[in-house]
């Protein structure tokens, strides 16, 4: 009788999906979230994980964080385990009638991961900093996404604000002090499905870092010291609020600091009493009524998208690879109109439209070969596919041509 209700019990708790079936692993969803990404906890690591002593020095570092970012009072647990292999911010969802917005802090992730770096408060407090900015900016209440562009929009707003906490926790020191330990820290030198390249990361947390300083300085002032860097500031026609360090380095944004656009990078500055423009690589924010709308990186000239190899998301799941110049889609590129529809065109375009010779893939194997004018097939081309010809010809405005002529 004893086993029949063990057994029984058994199947009520992987029916439920509380244990998973094929291992002793919590369901993610009961456990932790965040971003969607499965972390696989299990209670054995979450009930053997150790609660961080305020007293401590990472205790402390927490209070400062949490102050600075003005997170609310409301109980966030920080909690120290084992083979986690890295830091997660989530919800320990293990008691479904009080779930409590948590940092799990793998203790051999980090202390691998300072071996060779010689201030590991700036390198702790940073990770702390970004994963509170998960809770602050209600990331860990989001649903699962396979949107690239949402994963990236969150990694860099977490970014840019644990650069403000930086700035804040450390007034005495430069970005420059700071850069090669969050070098040290982020490993993708590439772009992921749900992470930028460590470049543009490290630009986001500079971005927060040059809006904390711009936001304690008056609009009278034009000009700041801090450590060894001069600011120069400035305020465009449209009432933006520039930040220049030393005329090679700019972050703009709008006048209340408050509002998610922003550019930033690098610049040329050669006279100092003009305002700088973005002149090299660098990041923008674009927004609109509902918030955020596209994140583009890449290469700019006199202020200007420009450049090979640049990237946009659009927060409807387009994206764009390739060639800008003068602010606009131009040349070679890989536009994909839709993540979730798996289709994507490889060719020219002009003014941000498909135009002029390329191909383009359907999700259903179908692919189109030929020339193209605002977005539609027009002149000669292919379809084809499996290797087994459907239509060649000529098109016009998308519609194949049965006569074959093509008027243009």
């Amino acid at each position: 009788m004893q086993k029949i209700i063990i057994l029984i019990l058994l199947t009520f708790l992987i029916t439920t999906n509380v244990i998973s079936q094929d291992s002793n692993y919590v369901n993610h969803d009961k456990v932790c979230f965040i971003d969607g990404n499965n972390i696989n906890l299990t209670l054995r690591q979450i009930n053997a994980s150790v609660l961080v002593d305020n007293n401590s020095s990472i205790g402390k570092s927490i209070l400062n964080i949490k102050k600075i970012l003005r997170f609310p009072d409301n109980p966030c647990d920080v909690r120290i385990l084992s083979n986690g292999n890295t830091a997660y911010a989530c919800f320990d969802g293990v008691n479904d009638e009080n779930p409590r917005p948590t940092i799990f802090l793998d203790k051999n992730y980090y202390q691998s991961m300072f071996y060779n770096i010689e201030d590991k408060n700036i390198a702790i407090a940073w990770i702390l900093a970004h994963e509170f900015a998960h809770h602050l900016l209600f990331h860990t209440f989001k649903e699962k996404s396979d949107n690239i562009f949402e994963h990236y929009k969150q990694e860099m707003m977490a970014d840019k604000l644990s650069g403000k906490a930086l700035a804040n926790l450390y007034p005495n020191k430069s970005f420059n002090d700071i850069e090669n330990i969050i070098r040290s820290i982020i490993t993708n030198n590439s772009h992921s499905k749900t992470h930028p390249s460590k470049e543009y990361r490290v630009l986001s947390v500079k971005a927060g870092f040059l809006n904390a300083i711009l936001e304690t300085v008056p609009d009278n002032v034009k000009e700041i010291q801090r450590n060894s860097s001069v600011f120069k500031l400035y305020s465009d026609s449209e009432g933006k609020r520039v930040i220049c360090e030393n005329g090679k380095f700019i972050f703009k944004t709008q006048n209340d600091g408050n509002s998610p656009y922003f550019e930033c990078g690098y610049t040329n500055q050669t006279q100092p009493s003009s305002l700088p423009k973005l002149e090299g690589w660098g990041i923008e924010y674009s927004i609109s009524e509902r918030g955020i709308s596209s994140i583009f990186f890449g290469g700019f000239k006199e202020g200007l998208r420009s450049g090979e190899n640049c990237y946009k998301l659009w927060s409807d799941s387009s994206s764009y690879q390739g060639r800008y110049s003068e602010g606009y889609i131009n040349g070679e590129g890989k536009s994909i109109p839709n993540w979730s529809k798996k289709d994507y065109y490889i060719g020219n375009h002009n003014s941000g439209a498909l135009e002029g010779y390329g191909s383009f893939y359907y999700s259903n194997g179908e692919i189109y070969k030929g020339w193209w004018k605002q977005n539609k097939k027009h002149g000669k081309g292919i379809l084809y596919k499996e290797n087994q010809i459907l239509l060649n010809g000529c098109w016009k405005e998308d519609v194949f041509q049965n006569n074959g002529e093509c008027s243009d």
